[in-house]
């Protein structure tokens, strides 16, 4: 997914919340911004990118969003983390470094080292392979 090059270029975001029970749909509407970890970009560049935002508060400060970074992958499933550890999505099968039935099924939380998510055949994968739409991109 292109969504951290997208919002690297363009900060202005909207986020629509269809609620099918009650037939209601929010819709959010601001500018984002994708936080990388400390141990992927200096903690000066990440404060630099939070001031363009003008937070308020614990969200001004890189520390705050090194913790959310984490409390946030400790939250989502291990089969969601796992994804992280494939493949960015469209590439071709034929050009990944393993075979689909090779993938692991399930990451657990613990599963970060040193900026690399840990696979279960105890080999990492980059960082910057991985891609998502989780919020602000932002897990540790």
């Amino acid at each position: 997914m292109q969504k951290p090059n997208h919002l690297a270029a363009h900060k202005d975001l909207e986020v629509a919340w269809w609620i099918e029970a009650t037939n209601v749909q929010f819709r959010f509407a601001g500018q984002g911004i994708t936080i990388p970890s400390t141990k992927v970009e200096s903690s000066e560049s990440i404060a630099k990118k939070l001031k363009e935002l003008n937070p308020v508060g614990d969200e001004a400060n890189v520390e705050y969003w090194e913790k959310e970074r984490a409390r946030l992958w400790k939250e989502v499933s291990g089969h969601l983390r796992a994804g992280f550890a494939r493949p960015a999505p469209g590439t071709p099968l034929d050009q990944a470094d393993r075979k689909p039935e090779e993938w692991s099924e399930s990451i657990p939380a613990e599963s970060v080292r040193d900026g690399m998510i840990a696979r279960a055949d105890n080999r990492t994968t980059p960082r910057s392979r991985r891609r998502s739409t989780l919020p602000l991109n932002t897990l540790r």
